[in-house]
């Protein structure tokens, strides 16, 4: 609860920025009532799939969901916020590269601003996260040819 309400504020202060278009896309059955903390700039979603926001986001700020891994599958830079006091908690993050886990919020805040003046063309290379996605996703060598023999199977 304590990354969700620092992100909620670093969102926030970020919104004044012109060049964000910050898009909140919430789990459908989540009854926090954020609509009573965040700024009016931000547009907030509950209903749908996140894939659609993921294709047009440049930036994945996720909490343990899946659309952290599927924002480093489609190469995007992902945030995955950890601001807890308590750092046992930690081991239920998904298992992700330390250098996605952010725990200053400083820190997050700054590296978004800094990707807002760099040029970047998607997707990413992200090799140092194949590990990642192919524990929680399989490994997607010769997947084409895998699917077929999975349909022709008898």
């Amino acid at each position: 609860k304590i990354s969700y309400n620092k992100i909620i504020k670093i969102l926030n202060e970020l919104s004044d920025n012109q060049s964000l278009n910050i898009i909140i896309k919430k789990k459908h059955n989540s009854i926090d009532t954020i609509n009573d903390h965040i700024d009016k700039r931000i547009k907030i979603f509950k209903s749908g799939s996140a894939e659609r926001f993921i294709n047009k986001a440049d930036i994945i700020i996720g909490h343990n969901s899946s659309a952290t891994i599927e924002g480093l599958v489609n190469g995007k830079y992902v945030m995955v916020p950890f601001f807890e006091n308590n750092l046992k908690l930690r081991k239920y993050l998904l298992n992700f590269d330390d250098d996605i886990i952010y725990t200053s919020e400083e820190k997050m805040k700054k590296t978004i601003l800094n990707l807002l003046s760099k040029k970047v063309f998607f997707p990413l290379n992200n090799k140092k996260h194949n590990k990642t996605i192919q524990y929680y996703l399989g490994d997607s060598k010769n997947i084409t040819k895998k699917y077929l023999n999975f349909l022709n199977k008898d």
